[in-house]
């Protein structure tokens, strides 16, 4: 664990988050009249260099938990909270499984969920805990198959914990690990053949979820899954 506290470094990072996307477009500046206008090129910003770190990397994921702390998924930089004056690296040998950060969340308990492409670890405020999901049975062949990859995480208004991996998707009620699948074989099924990527609770309780691909979006209501396509065809 690393802590840095130089005043470049912080304003570094949060650059990043404000500029998370390249623009090297000129930026207009809006003047009075009379007043000749200028324009800038804003580069793309780079993440801070550590020791021992490739020479960039790039924020993954995000958020801000109950005691303010601001917290960075990084690309093989591993974990960084920020507390408003200094920022602490958090890499493997800290308990991490990986340094490739993918999705962050804080539960209703407070505590920090990680998926990464090696699975999930869960951080209580003093340590790492790392947790296997367990593969559904009788998967089809894959070679991505070698490591549950977690791509997103969402907790539902009833507490559950929902997982996109490279697997399809699981619930999680406190106590073990469930794979979500819905009429797998038919039309608009939810099963792990899916490459779900995110998923999000609507304030009426439905969950949607999305990947890559044509497939659109699903939405689930409880009881059945709606393929939701660009197109406007179900």
């Amino acid at each position: 664990m690393k802590k840095y506290f130089s005043q470049m470094r912080v304003f570094t990072f949060l650059t990043i988050l404000l500029f998370g996307t390249a623009c090297n477009g000129p930026v207009k500046k809006d003047l009075p009249k009379g007043e000749i206008s200028e324009s800038l090129s804003v580069a793309h910003p780079k993440l801070i260099k550590t020791i021992g770190s490739p020479k960039y990397g790039n924020v993954q994921s995000a958020l801000q938990d109950k005691a303010g702390n601001l917290w960075f998924g990084t690309t093989e930089n591993g974990l960084y909270k920020y507390d408003g004056k200094s920022f602490t690296q958090f890499l493997v040998s800290d308990g991490l499984n990986s340094n490739n950060i993918n999705a962050l969340l804080e539960d209703k308990d407070g505590k920090i969920w990680i998926g990464t492409p090696a699975g999930v670890c869960l951080y209580d405020g003093k340590t790492f805990t790392k947790i296997q999901i367990p593969l559904r049975k009788n998967l089809p062949p894959n070679k991505f198959r070698k490591t549950q990859e977690v791509f997103s995480i969402m907790q539902d208004k009833s507490g559950k914990l929902w997982f996109a991996t490279i697997n399809g998707v699981y619930i999680y009620d406190g106590k073990s690990f469930t794979p979500f699948i819905i009429n797998e074989g038919g039309v608009g099924y939810m099963s792990s053949n899916n490459n779900v990527e995110y998923i999000l609770e609507d304030k009426a309780g439905n969950i949607w979820f999305g990947g890559r691909g044509n497939k659109g979006v699903f939405r689930y209501d409880g009881k059945s899954i709606i393929n939701l396509k660009p197109n406007g065809d179900n």
